[in-house]
């Protein structure tokens, strides 16, 4: 009998709870817009939709001067690209350089901790530095 009240007692919330939601005007008020196919590719490419990728060569090049600072991203250069591209997503959204060091610490590092906070630096700067990374 306690199970049949509280499933009542559920369906009566769900019934007030969408009728609440449906009522009202369903158009838009006068002083907002809709958003048109512009805007919404807009907001899709900043959710992350857009990540910069770098070309074939972009890469290649990218991935040189990587290793450059740490010899051992030049064992997994897609991996290492893939990080590349988190780090230039964090730049371009705004994210601090103390929370960029530490993202890339972690994000070019292997799991062996070799990729100490200073080579993490370096790598920001390269990054940042990429003409594919705008």
């Amino acid at each position: 009998m306690r199970k049949h009240l509280g499933a009542l007692a559920l369906a009566a919330s769900v019934a007030v709870l969408v009728a609440a939601c449906s009522s009202g005007d369903d158009a838009a008020p006068a002083d907002e817009t809709t958003p048109d196919e512009t805007t919404v590719g807009e907001a899709a490419e900043s959710a992350g939709g857009g990540i910069p990728e770098p070309t074939d060569e972009q890469a290649d090049a990218l991935v040189d001067e990587l290793a450059a600072a740490v010899p051992a991203l030049a064992d997994d250069p897609d991996a290492t690209v893939d990080a590349a591209r988190n780090v230039c997503s964090s730049i371009l959204g705004g994210t601090d350089d103390d929370a960029l060091v530490q993202g890339a610490t972690l994000r070019f590092d292997d799991g062996s901790g070799s990729v100490t906070e200073d080579d993490a630096a370096q790598l920001v700067e390269v990054v940042r530095g990429s003409e594919w990374c705008a």
